[in-house]
């Protein structure tokens, strides 16, 4: 098994004590567990890291991992930017404070069909039965992240009945089907 992929960066950092769980929200970084928003002045990107997939060119799947230490260094933890929010955050700001970091570590993970614990779908997948699968978002029944972190979203098998890891080409396929939760589903 490849060491320098997600789950061994992110466990090594977090025995680094970079233990909270960000998030963003709104255009600001979000701390989960203290349930706090930092300005941008209020942070700093002490490592950055950009994973790819490239078992499959096409289905190329590229993830970001921040490692973040509050300014008054009360508060350290990480980012994984799985599904592309940093790129497509409206300020220029924010999105020049992620890529003006320092050190990026590009890492390529060629080896799994899973992702996560859950069955990876590629493109190729995908076209076979697209309407098979589905990106849902914000269900509750999302299984448990690896990093005991929280799932924004996930792709759905409806054959299957299961959860699933769509990766990025097929997020961007305007032909999936997107389906938020509410209360009635």
């Amino acid at each position: 098994m490849n060491k320098e992929n997600l789950i061994f960066i992110v466990a090594d950092l977090i025995d680094q004590g970079y233990k909270e769980d960000f998030k963003i929200k709104c255009n600001i970084l979000y701390a989960t567990e203290a349930k706090k928003s930092f300005k941008m002045e209020d942070f700093d990107i002490d490592l950055s890291y950009k994973i790819i997939e490239s078992s499959e060119a096409e289905d190329g799947d590229v993830q970001r991992l921040f490692a973040i230490t509050s300014k008054d260094k009360t508060l350290k933890g990480l980012l994984i930017d799985s599904l592309n929010r940093v790129e497509s955050i409206d300020s220029e700001s924010i999105q020049h404070k992620f890529q003006e970091n320092s050190e990026t570590k590009v890492i390529v993970d060629q080896e799994s069909a899973l992702k996560y614990n859950l069955r990876k779908i590629t493109k190729n997948i995908y076209l076979e039965n697209p309407e098979r699968f589905s990106l849902r978002k914000g269900f509750p029944d999302f299984p448990r992240c690896p990093f005991g972190n929280s799932f924004e979203a996930l792709g759905w098998d409806k054959e299957k009945k299961e959860y699933v890891w769509l990766v990025t080409s097929v997020i961007k396929d305007k032909s999936l089907k997107v389906e938020n939760y509410n209360e009635e589903n």
